[in-house]
């Protein structure tokens, strides 16, 4: 405790991050600026931490100081970060559900109609051949707008291998 006292908060910044401290310095104690801001504080380890730091002017026997309110937020940002991934994660894996869906049951739906479709061509008398037509292409391109959605949803090649097979297979 006493060791760190006795430093100067330019000693325990980072040195690329001593002029926008400087500079703050400056805006708190000339504009009376209240002051919050993220940094990087450097530990007796050498090890980086992130802080809070809350700052504002105060004067004493006619002398400006700044108060600061410093807080380590390591832990926080880790545990920002671990929520991030599970909500990335999630979402993820709703897209690859949806997307399973689409083309499984949507997909196999439209296959099944479009065999029956098949079956009934037969039977059509040549006046509904157009109607006929016209239906089996939609049916087709609902088929292929699932497919391609689908993909999007849930792109199969990532499942399958590598980044580089991925990007192989796409380039």
């Amino acid at each position: 405790r006493e060791e760190f006292l006795e430093k100067t908060l330019m000693e325990i910044r980072p040195q690329e991050e001593i002029p926008r401290t400087a500079s703050a310095i400056d805006l708190i104690i000339e504009e009376n600026w209240d002051y919050n801001d993220y940094h990087k504080h450097i530990k007796k380890d050498g090890s980086v931490m992130e802080v809070e730091t809350f700052a504002a002017r105060i004067m004493m026997d006619n002398k400006p100081y700044v108060l600061t309110a410093v807080i380590d937020i390591t832990e926080r940002k880790l545990n920002e970060n671990k929520i991030t991934q599970a909500i990335i994660k999630t979402q993820e894996d709703e897209r690859y559900e949806i997307g399973g869906e689409l083309h499984d049951n949507v997909g196999q739906i439209l296959a099944a109609a479009k065999m029956s479709l098949g079956m009934m061509k037969q039977e059509l008398p040549q006046s509904l051949s157009e109607i006929y037509q016209q239906t089996l292409q939609s049916v087709d391109l609902a088929t292929d707008e699932i497919r391609n959605l689908s993909h999007r949803l849930a792109p199969v090649f990532f499942r399958e291998g590598s980044l580089k097979v991925s990007f192989e297979r796409l380039l």
